[in-house]
């Protein structure tokens, strides 16, 4: 299971590196404010999940997720790519990834 950090916008140096000493045995990813903000779960240089919580979608946080995670596989792991997964019906994810420098590169469906 992972583990869980303390994630506060002010302490923002101090988190990447507390991040970073998780990240180097850990692929999961809980962020913190005074609750659960979201979580992502990494997969060599692949997003596997980025989920944030409802209550604070719209204010900058998953961007700031996005970017951490980014920084984590481009920087530490030293891939020249990252990679995520996005549902096909999730147009408000495409949007943001979108809206975050990320191709479209494919997609798939998910059938209940």
């Amino acid at each position: 299971m992972g583990k869980c950090i303390n994630y506060r916008r002010k302490n923002y140096d101090k988190t990447i590196e507390e991040f970073e000493k998780l990240a180097k045995s850990n692929d999961f990813f809980a962020f913190y404010i005074d609750s659960l903000v979201g979580i992502g779960l990494l997969q060599k240089n692949k997003i596997n999940t980025l989920v944030v919580s409802p209550t604070v979608q719209g204010k900058g946080y998953g961007k700031e997720m996005l970017l951490y995670l980014n920084h984590m596989i481009l920087n530490e792991r030293k891939y020249d790519k990252v990679l995520l997964n996005v549902v096909e019906q999730n147009e408000r994810a495409k949007k943001f990834y979108e809206k975050c420098n990320f191709q479209l590169i494919a997609s798939y469906r998910v059938f209940q």
